[in-house]
């Protein structure tokens, strides 16, 4: 669903970035490579990359974004 909607995954799972690599995209992947934290911290470090992950979303040469 999220190849056909065009849905960008956001996840802290490997398993997308290895999927990404492979298959290539859509769907678009931004990977939170940073261990495990609290909700709190959770939505302060997105919040902290909603710029960067729109110009991500926007952009048709790259499908895996990883943010540490």
């Amino acid at each position: 669903m999220a190849k056909q909607e065009g849905f960008i995954i956001l996840t802290q799972d490997d398993d997308f970035t290895e999927m990404s690599l492979l298959n290539g995209f859509p769907p678009k992947v931004v990977h939170l490579a940073m261990g495990n934290h609290s909700t709190r911290d959770w939505l302060r470090i997105i919040l902290a990359n909603v710029h960067l992950c729109k110009l991500f979303g926007k952009n048709n040469e790259f499908g895996l974004l990883v943010i540490k």
